[in-house]
């Protein structure tokens, strides 16, 4: 089972660390609308943080020395700072407290890189509490996977049929996610959360 965390924690840090790296934490001093219109409903009841759309940028992913796995000061600050007050924004008139699915998503790495990094020191056992975080986080991140199906061909190094590493990809084109940060730190200074 250890194996399997370790090919799990392999893949992650890859695809998503030179994507978490190029994120601003950027925080305007202006005021957010806290108003019922912070949200819009979609089909089937689904809402979402209405901030607007976000612009196009461009990335290269690549790897990083910066979120590593193991859990000292310096690598917990830096992952806790990827969700800055828990992600939480505070909506409408009753500033009621929701977690965009994008925090949920950074907040579900911290957890299986602590899982991660208590199991190699033996610190926890299956039935405790961090493994049923865990455990939701693998599934949540599955289905996020899932829903936004990204289509681009990668490389694969061939080699030892078990094992392949993935080539580095071209550059990317993502939506701002410095627009997602402003927002957050726009509504968590308004809005109680700071």
């Amino acid at each position: 089972m250890r194996g399997q965390y370790k090919a799990l924690i392999a893949i992650l840090p890859a695809s998503i660390c030179g994507y978490l790296l190029m994120r601003s934490a950027f925080v305007t001093s202006q005021k957010p609308d806290l108003s019922a219109d912070s949200w819009k409903v979609l089909t089937d009841a689904v809402a979402v943080w209405d901030i607007g759309p976000l612009p196009s940028v461009t990335m290269d992913l690549e790897n990083t020395v910066n979120y590593q796995l193991n859990s000292t000061t310096y690598n917990n600050a830096q992952w806790s700072a990827l969700a800055p007050g828990g992600g939480i924004v505070h909506l409408g008139p009753n500033h009621t407290p929701y977690l965009p699915s994008f925090f949920h998503q950074l907040r579900c790495l911290d957890i299986i890189r602590l899982f991660y990094a208590a199991q190699e020191q033996d610190m926890i056992n299956k039935d405790a509490k961090e493994a049923a975080a865990a455990t939701h986080c693998l599934n949540y991140l599955r289905q996020m996977l899932f829903c936004r199906s990204d289509l681009n061909l990668e490389s694969v190094i061939s080699g030892d049929p078990d094992h392949h590493a993935v080539a580095s990809r071209r550059t990317q084109t993502c939506r701002d996610w410095r627009v997602v940060y402003e927002a957050l730190g726009r509504n968590q200074a308004i809005g109680g959360n700071v």
